[in-house]
């Protein structure tokens, strides 16, 4: 049942219960105080009437000088009495004596039911000299009653009436307040087939304008997430096609090479090259596959965190790179805070981080230059927090690439990544360690000038 539906059957049937229930007892209260008043007239009236009749009965003894009236004499009065009244219909009869009352307002009073005619009957029983009667008086009160039928009869025309009114009303009242539910509802349904930037209309501030309010926010949360694990979806097949075009080249030229390595006949200079080669292509898919379980596990272990003065973790980091930047023909110059800052971290994988910093700022440099491994403070939207820095005067990032070095894969200079052996897997890889430490990689970079790396540690991570 729809929801207008039950509103309108409510409405209707708490109507009818209320106006039956009104009507019943306005028509009950008029009957019983009309009927209370009918028989106040007549019984004032059947007093008056026996007084009468009584004074009359005095008068006739006087007439007959008499002091007492027989039987017959008096019914006889009675019947030239009864003749001149008018109104109700009056019998005298004879009575036994015990039903006698001493008091004029004791009178008994009854209402016959006669085949659909009420009949109000009052009578009481007197004395007349020694004999005992009954008088009585018949009165027809049908109109009592029948003014009560036709009330009833005019109050079910008019409940009818009013509830034939009152369902019309009901009706476009209850179309009316379910209008904007099922525009919700309209809104819902197309949310579900995946239409997620349905909006519910906001026209008031009443129950079901909050309503509104509460879906359109709860719309923006679905849409986000939905956004959100789209991207994620894409960013996945994205991954995913790199690795396969990452291990096809590398496997291609390894089967390659080594199927000629199996079936040609090569001189010993040939078959080192070509060993060379495949060890390369080797190292490659090393490489790349390292990288890709460190990304992997990062995501799914906690990082084993120590304590280190950042002075000595320089030095180590210093030690293990000097020689490598050296054989590249490259300086690696050491530029340390002079305080002492002690900060959290799992060292092997910070080492991790800035090896691959290091690594990358080799590959963007010429020979005979510059690399700066520095630490200190930057003040950061007015916050001060501690960094270490890796600084060459390569070649530079262009502007519009620098959001993207991050991401798993990307390359910027594709033919100079593979001739060093990468896979665009450095940054991204450091990018995890950095969020790992709630730390932040920041990247500046001129075009032909050089890049700088800063990784900026937050002050609820690290202590001074």
């Amino acid at each position: 049942m729809r929801f207008w539906q039950k509103i309108f059957l409510i409405t209707l049937a708490i109507l009818l219960v209320s106006l039956n229930i009104f009507a019943y007892v306005f028509i009950e209260n008029s009957l019983s105080t009309n009927l209370d008043k009918e028989v106040q007239n007549r019984l004032n009236e059947y007093r008056l009437m026996r007084v009468s009749f009584q004074t009359n009965l005095v008068y006739q003894k006087y007439l007959l000088e008499k002091t007492s009236l027989t039987k017959d004499e008096i019914m006889g009065i009675f019947n030239d009495f009864s003749s001149t009244y008018v109104g109700s219909t009056l019998s005298f009869s004879e009575a036994d004596k015990s039903q006698i009352k001493s008091d004029l307002d004791m009178a008994d009073v009854e209402i016959h039911n006669n085949d659909g005619k009420f009949m109000l009957n009052i009578s009481s029983v007197f004395q007349v000299d020694s004999e005992v009667f009954k008088l009585s008086s018949t009165t027809d009160i049908s109109g009592i009653y029948n003014t009560a039928l036709q009330q009833i009869e005019l109050s079910r025309e008019l409940i009818l009436m009013v509830s034939l009114i009152t369902a019309i009303i009901t009706i476009i009242i209850s179309l009316a307040l379910t209008y904007r539910i099922n525009a919700l509802r309209r809104s819902t349904q197309k949310m579900s087939h995946g239409i997620f930037f349905m909006r519910a209309k906001v026209s008031s501030s009443d129950e079901i304008g909050e309503l509104a309010e509460d879906f359109n926010t709860m719309a923006d949360t679905v849409e986000s997430k939905v956004n959100e694990l789209s991207q994620i979806a894409e960013d996945r097949k994205r991954f995913i096609d790199n690795i396969a075009h990452e291990m096809k080249t590398p496997l291609t030229s390894i089967i390659g090479f080594a199927d000629l390595l199996r079936k040609a006949k090569l001189d010993n200079k040939t078959k080192v090259d070509y060993a060379d080669t495949i060890y390369r292509e080797g190292m490659h898919l090393k490489n790349v596959s390292s990288k890709l379980m460190e990304i992997i596990l990062l995501g799914k272990t906690n990082p084993s965190k120590k304590e280190i003065d950042s002075s000595d973790f320089l030095d180590e980091v210093f030690q293990s790179m000097e020689q490598i930047c050296v054989n590249s023909g490259i300086v690696l110059v050491l530029q340390k805070y002079n305080g002492k800052y002690v900060f959290n971290i799992d060292i092997e994988l910070m080492k991790s981080l800035f090896y691959n910093l290091i690594d990358n700022a080799i590959k963007a440099s010429k020979p005979q230059s510059r690399i700066i491994l520095s630490s200190g403070f930057s003040e950061d939207q007015g916050n001060k927090e501690f960094y270490i820095s890796v600084k060459d005067f390569g070649r530079g990032i262009p502007a519009e690439e620098i959001p993207k070095i991050t991401q798993p894969f990307y390359m910027l200079d594709k033919a100079r990544t593979r001739e060093h052996g990468g896979a665009g897997l450095g940054l991204a890889l450091c990018s995890e360690i950095a969020d790992l430490h709630n730390a932040s990689l920041k990247i500046e970079s001129i075009l032909g000038e050089g890049t700088e790396m800063k990784v900026i540690f937050h002050k609820e991570e690290n202590k001074q």
